[in-house]
Formats: structure tokens, C-alpha cells, sequence
């Protein structure tokens, strides 16, 4: 099972804060949420810091990937190299937003692909949201077909109301981590 961290759960203010960052370039947002929330020292044991992609059609709008912004700032806070664009789409996919939970799934099946130069690395994946936990679920399965160790994830928010920790329906464990195990 992947263990994560959601740092805040997807509520009306934070919908409003993640939309100001993603669509209108106020970056400042999402360094403010890694840096009030996320914990200063690291919850695993990790080499490397990997985002996931974003959709050709959202980075022709935005002009940036959200989920790197983030990881760079998380990165950067933990003292850890950040491989940029080391997760890659390998085919069109369709904007997860817009999305069934079953259509989201079907959506990214087999779509990435990792670089080689994740090999044999221990990898903290990250996103800006996690709904179904299928980016994440393929994100992984990319890693590890490149025979690197997706070990955790950090988001920015979750979609789940929630007692935490709590199952995720994509069989992660999601929210605040009691007693961290680092190797």
C-alpha cells in the first residue's frame, strides 16, 4: 500500500486557494500551503522527489505544471533532489477533472511512463489534488516499471471527507501520519 499526505482536505476555501494558484499564477498559494502545512521533517525515507504530469491541453493553458511547482517547494523543504518532468504521458489523456471515478481510471491506464533515471530510487510522488487516487495509482505503477520504489505521496488536498487516517478507495492510505516509519 502507498502511504500519503493529503495536507488539507479539498473545502470551499482551499477549492478557492488551489484555483487561484492553478488558474490564475498566484504560486505563492501553493508554497504557502507546503510551507504552513507540511510537516519539516520527512515522514519517509526517500532519495527523490517526482510530480505528476499534467494533461498537453492544461499545460498549453496554465504554461506550467502545478503538481512540479509543488514539488520543488516540498523538495526544497525536505533537502531533496526534485527530477523534473520525470513522469511523462505517453499518449492523450482526458482532464481527470471532468471525470467519473470509473471514467478516471480507464483514463490513465498505462499512460506514463518514468525516466530511466529514476532507477533504483526510493520516490515521493506528488500532485496538487487526489480525488480517486488514480494518477497517483498510475503514477506508481510507472515508477515501478522503471524499477524505482514509489514509496509515498503528498498532495496539497484531498476530495474525501474523512476521520483521519482513512482507507482511500484506490487502496492508499491517506491523512496525517502518526508514527512515521523511516528507514
Amino acid at each position: 500500500m502507498l502511504h500519503g499526505l493529503a495536507l488539507s482536505v479539498l473545502d470551499e476555501p482551499v477549492s478557492k486557494a488551489i484555483t487561484a494558484f492553478k488558474e490564475k499564477n498566484q504560486f505563492a498559494v501553493a508554497r504557502s500551503m507546503v510551507d504552513a502545512l507540511l510537516p519539516a521533517e520527512r515522514l519517509w525515507s526517500v532519495d527523490l522527489v517526482v510530480a505528476a504530469p499534467s494533461a498537453r491541453a492544461n499545460f498549453k493553458k496554465r504554461g506550467f505544471v502545478p503538481a512540479e511547482l509543488i514539488a520543488h517547494r516540498i523538495a526544497k523543504r525536505w533537502r531533496l533532489p526534485h527530477l523534473r518532468s520525470a513522469l511523462t504521458l505517453v499518449r492523450p489523456v482526458e482532464d481527470q477533472a471532468a471525470l467519473s471515478i470509473d471514467e478516471r481510471q480507464l483514463n490513465l491506464i498505462d499512460a506514463m511512463r518514468a525516466s530511466p533515471k529514476v532507477s533504483g530510487k526510493r520516490v515521493l510522488l506528488v500532485d496538487d489534488i487526489v480525488t480517486t487516487g488514480s494518477t497517483l495509482a498510475e503514477a506508481a505503477r510507472a515508477l515501478a516499471a522503471a524499477a524505482a520504489e514509489p514509496v509515498a505521496f503528498v498532495v496539497l488536498a484531498e476530495t474525501l471527507r474523512r476521520q483521519a487516517p482513512s482507507p482511500h478507495p484506490a487502496g492508499f492510505q491517506v491523512g496525517p501520519v502518526r508514527s512515521p516509519k523511516i528507514d
